[in-house]
């Protein structure tokens, strides 16, 4: 009997020092107009673990309590941004949109032309 409490005692030791390395972290993400952004990549950096935004920009994260944990967030149109989470349990982030510039483009039959070139 003392043996089998011993090892209840033990067990419940190992598991609350497993939860005690975990950590949640959420927020949400806004772009420049500070207009939330529906369907953002969240990925912790270098793993498979990660979540995408809700219709409110809002993301839920559970993963192993490290140093140097950066989440890295990522949209189509927008500049791709890592953070360092740095024990922060709320990490609220603003995207900045990719300004890229390109050539008005007219695709016909067999190839392609510029505007300019057909009017």
């Amino acid at each position: 009997m003392k043996n089998l409490l011993l090892f209840f005692a033990a067990v419940c030791f190992v598991f609350t020092g497993v939860n005690a390395q975990e950590i949640t972290i959420s927020g949400t993400v806004l772009d420049e107009k500070q207009e939330t952004l529906p369907g953002v990549k969240v990925v912790v950096e270098n793993t498979t673990i990660g979540a995408i935004t809700d219709v409110n920009g809002r993301y839920s994260i559970t993963t192993e309590k490290k140093d140097g944990l950066v989440l890295q967030f990522s949209y189509i149109g927008y500049t791709t941004q890592d953070v360092l989470v740095a024990g922060r349990t709320e990490l609220d982030i603003t995207l900045e949109a990719e300004s890229q510039v390109f050539d008005e483009i007219v695709v016909v039959g067999y190839g392609s032309s510029r505007n300019k070139e057909l009017t």
